[in-house]
């Protein structure tokens, strides 16, 4: 048996992506959305009442990225992780888990090359790998979704130095101290704002450019960039939304 490493790397990330929302579930008073989840807390994230449906999600992604009975194993995944962010949502008041963006692209990777495989069962597709296009088309689209959905809530003005300013002026005292020079540096750069606004949004709405197998890689490592700049700028680390363009475009 031979492990594919894109194969491998999803997986973590959906381990990673159940641990989070089980952490914002048994640490929900200590703010762990404002704070993050330290990484550090994956050693023991599945404790208390967790530590059976932890066994049973680890159990799961490990038979689907060794493809052992991989569709059931992908279903059980989905179906573990549907079930940790139902009990996320009930401890969380409100839409909270919803509106500060609880997302997992990992799982809605796994969905689009499960959806593959039962299609090449039937006959509907050539290869069972297809599903990994099914899901470069979902994350493009969702991407280009996102930039639609920004300019239909403010038009192209989001993407003008004055908006920008706002979001960087949010983090001008947190974070560390290299970061907080490079946003105050920011504020007083109008056109440094308006370039990393118009990148942005472009770049969301250049999603369906993953669409394209040629074109996958070089909007994988956008997303790398991207994601790096909206670290260092916004203090927001959610690596998962680059690592996983980057497993899907390595896949086919």
């Amino acid at each position: 048996m031979s492990l594919e490493v894109h194969r491998v790397l999803l997986g973590i990330l959906l381990y990673v992506t159940g641990g989070i929302s089980v952490a914002n579930i048994w640490s929900y008073q200590k703010m762990t959305y404002s704070r993050g989840v330290s990484y550090g807390a994956f050693l023991f994230v599945f404790r208390d009442g967790f530590v059976l449906p932890g066994l049973f999600f680890a159990t799961a992604i490990a038979a689907w990225v060794a493809e052992i009975q991989p569709n059931a194993a992908a279903l059980t995944t989905i179906g573990i992780l549907l079930w940790f962010r139902r009990k996320e949502q009930q401890e969380w008041p409100g839409e909270l888990v919803v509106s500060l963006g609880s997302y997992a692209p990992s799982a809605m990777c796994l969905v689009g090359v499960c959806l593959g495989r039962g299609l090449w069962r039937l006959g509907i597709l050539p290869h069972s790998s297809d599903g990994w296009h099914i899901s470069a088309g979902m994350l493009g689209f969702g991407w280009a979704l996102m930039g639609i959905n920004k300019i239909r809530q403010s038009g192209f003005r989001w993407m003008s130095s004055g908006t920008m300013a706002l979001f960087v002026a949010e983090r001008t005292t947190v974070g560390s101290a290299p970061a907080r020079r490079v946003r105050r540096w920011l504020m007083n750069s109008p056109n440094a704002l308006g370039l990393m606004g118009g990148l942005g949004l472009f770049g969301e709405l250049f999603g369906l450019a993953f669409c394209f197998p040629e074109l996958r890689w070089a909007y994988a490592s956008f997303t790398m960039v991207f994601f790096l700049i909206n670290w260092i700028i916004l203090g927001f680390f959610e690596p998962e939304w680059a690592l996983v363009m980057v497993v899907i475009a390595a896949a086919v």
